[in-house]
């Protein structure tokens, strides 16, 4: 009997048609080809479908064979020829009725098999047939994040056709778009956001899709993602934004992407790191670079006290210290709120309020958003024709004090000189400690003096 099992084995991996239907015509022959050979650890039906026998597995199936026999690890005939891709064997099974849902003990499917590997005309066969589509392995891991893990861009298109859970998340919050973007498939990803899968859903680190592009410094994905309107400004469970994960990788392609997208360039990770840290402590010059051409506050410090500058020295980044050191004394009002003043080609935006948020090297100007948009988002302001809200505030009272003072006292020279100095000081937007503190304690004292 043993011998006899062997030689059905044998005769079924080698498509030996004549063999079988000697073996078949022998008494016993039901029992034999229901056998599993434990050396040979399959069964006569297993070993044709896993060698794409078609003659051989029609056959075995006219003798009634058990179709949903499982080997050891639980795979069954079906799996056999789903993972190799023999569609005219997937054919005979399914037509047969054999289990088409059947798992193996990890959890794979026939679907899973074949959908992993690839294969659009099992996959195709199997969805026809009515397949479950979304059985997850132990892992939590469906047929559709196997196809966007491995980039198997006409199996996933055949899954979303057919209306498959596209957002069934595996066991660590992984989604099929993640995976697609893990592992820098454009094309999957395309059609994941086609289908208007959720590009926001975050794993159990607390990390998006686009996370996982930005890591990658994967332009491509990021910017279909970026189009598609993705939350750029997610941060994961350790704080860290998608712009960290490009500045730490130093990533000047991904960098300047959500730079343009306007993402915020200020967002602390748990550590207190900004993207500028990351940047600065890694010694990525160009994505510094990136960073101090927006509206970063290069003064922010990390849970251990430290700046971007410092980080940059301590890591003996040179180039990168003095590219941060002469933004802060370039541009003193990057980030700032601020006033419009002495405008002449534009007077009427004189007295006009908004945020200076980034610098052109090359013009030399501010780019200030108005608070009122009613006349244009932004403007290109010279440095001249900006001050600070907090010292425009005190100039004003300056002003109101010069005029008050200069007519109790026309001749205290004093008196005049020292308003008029802090007047300038205002005008240059200095806040130095004179016109802070001894000016304007001059002032009060002064004022008290006149009531």
């Amino acid at each position: 009997m043993r011998q006899l099992c062997h030689e059905y084995c044998h005769a079924a991996r080698d498509g030996d048609t004549a063999t079988v239907e000697t073996l078949l015509s022998t008494s016993g022959a039901q029992s034999l080809i229901n056998n599993q050979q434990a050396e040979l650890g399959a069964s006569p039906l297993y070993f044709a479908a896993r060698h794409g026998h078609s003659s051989v597995t029609g056959q075995l199936i006219a003798a009634r064979c058990n179709l949903d026999l499982q080997e050891k690890d639980g795979a069954t005939a079906l799996h056999a020829a789903a993972h190799n891709g023999h569609a005219a064997v997937t054919e005979l099974l399914i037509a047969a009725r054999c289990n088409i849902d059947l798992q193996m003990k990890g959890g794979p499917t026939p679907l899973y098999s074949a959908a992993g590997e690839g294969h659009a005309s099992v996959t195709g066969q199997l969805i026809a047939a009515r397949c479950n589509m979304d059985l997850q392995d132990k892992n939590g891991v469906t047929p559709l994040f196997l196809t966007a893990q491995f980039g198997h861009a006409s199996v996933a298109g055949q899954l979303l056709a057919a209306r498959c859970n596209m957002d069934l998340q595996a066991n660590n919050g992984d989604t099929p778009l993640n995976a697609a973007a893990h592992n820098g498939h454009a094309s999957v990803t395309a059609q994941l956001i086609a289908a208007c899968c959720n590009i926001n859903l975050q794993d159990k680190n607390g990390t998006t899709p686009l996370h996982s592009a930005a890591k990658k410094g994967d332009a491509v994905v990021t910017g279909q993602l970026l189009a598609a309107r993705c939350n750029m400004d997610l941060q994961a469970k350790d704080g860290a934004t998608p712009l960290h994960f490009a500045a730490e990788r130093g990533s000047a392609a991904v960098t300047g992407q959500l730079l343009a997208a306007r993402c915020n360039t200020d967002l602390q990770a748990n550590n207190g790191d900004t993207p500028l840290h990351a940047a600065a402590h890694n010694g990525h010059t160009s994505v510094t670079k990136h960073l101090l051409a927006t509206r970063c506050n290069v003064d922010l410090q990390t849970k251990r006290g430290l700046t971007s500058l410092q980080l940059a020295k301590r890591g003996g980044h040179a180039e990168i210290a003095t590219l941060i050191w002469n933004k802060k004394q370039a541009t003193p009002l990057l980030g700032r709120r601020v006033v419009i003043h002495l405008l002449v080609a534009k007077p009427e935006f004189n007295g006009r309020t908004g945020t200076a948020v980034s610098f052109d090297d090359d013009k030399g100007r501010y780019s200030v958003e108005l608070d009122d948009t009613s006349s244009g988002a932004s403007l290109m302001i010279k440095p001249c024709n900006l001050l600070p809200t907090v010292v425009c505030s005190v100039a004003l009272c300056m002003n109101v004090a010069y005029f008050h003072l200069s007519m109790h006292y026309k001749g205290s020279l004093d008196v005049i000189i020292l308003l008029q100095a802090g007047l300038e000081q205002t005008r240059n937007g200095e806040e130095s400690n004179l016109f802070m503190q001894g000016t304007q304690d001059s002032i009060a004292t002064l004022i008290r003096k006149t009531q």
